[in-house]
């Protein structure tokens, strides 16, 4: 298993076929791991890392990093700072670490979390698990049916196309819903004590007014003209269209 180690300063360092395990040490470093099942650290400092092809684990450290992991079933940790890190194809893991992170799934079943700061989660295509951890978040779907858990903090949460499950967890949450093609998608905690709302695409619904959407308190469900498009599934007492729902 060849081994490659930075220094110090600002490095370039590639990758083999085989299973590399690379360090970047000091220094803004630039690391492909090209072919194989690569193990990268960036070490300290605002890295650039592309995994390549292969199940490769991929470690920003301490800086503002940019990741990715290309084709393979990857697990990606970012660290402290603020990072961008992007999947790739394949089922994977990706924590952003501390900071305000920028986090994309790519295709595949990808589990992403945010974890503290405030950070952008989408999982894209497949069906995702999306955790915001601490502070204010923005999560989003994507394609197929995907869980997403807002955590601590004033989240928006979009499930996207398919059937969703939706917690916001604790802290004001909105639940975002833009089209009645999406899928009909299962709020777990809604709590309008703690502020949350529910908001409606009023151009993707085609929505001119609130006495259009109807709940059902014994079931759930809320519709809009009679279709079904998401389940409040703890049925919250005192929940009204009036109050809770907003066209925006």
């Amino acid at each position: 298993m060849p081994v490659y180690n930075g220094t110090s300063s600002n490095d370039l360092l590639f990758g083999s076929s085989s299973n590399d395990t690379m360090y970047g040490n000091g220094g803004n470093d630039t690391i492909y791991g090209q072919g194989g099942n690569d193990y990268i650290d960036g070490g300290i400092g605002n890295d650039y890392i592309d995994g390549g092809d292969g199940a490769d684990d991929l470690f920003g450290g301490a800086g503002n990093d940019n990741i990715f992991g290309g084709n393979g079933n990857d697990y990606i940790d970012g660290g402290i700072g603020n990072d961008y890190i992007d999947g790739g194809t394949g089922n994977d893991y990706i924590d952003g670490g501390d900071g305000a992170d920028d986090l994309f799934g790519g295709a595949g079943n990808d589990n992403i979390f945010g974890g503290n700061g405030s950070d952008l989660l989408i999982g894209e295509a497949g069906a995702d698990t999306l955790s915001g951890g601490n502070d204010t978040d923005y999560l989003f779907g994507g394609a197929d049916n995907d869980v997403l858990l807002g955590g601590a903090g004033n989240d928006f949460v979009y499930g996207g196309y398919g059937n969703d499950i939706l917690t916001g967890g604790t802290g004001a949450d909105a639940f975002y819903f833009g089209s009645l093609l999406e899928g009909v998608d299962v709020i777990k905690d809604f709590q309008w004590i703690e502020g949350d709302v529910i908001q409606i695409s009023k151009s993707g619904f085609t929505a001119s007014s609130l006495s259009q959407f109807n709940y059902n308190s014994l079931t759930g469900g809320l519709s809009f003209l009679g279709q079904q498009f998401a389940t409040i599934e703890n049925r919250p007492a005192g929940f009204a269209v009036s109050l809770d729902v907003q066209l925006i």
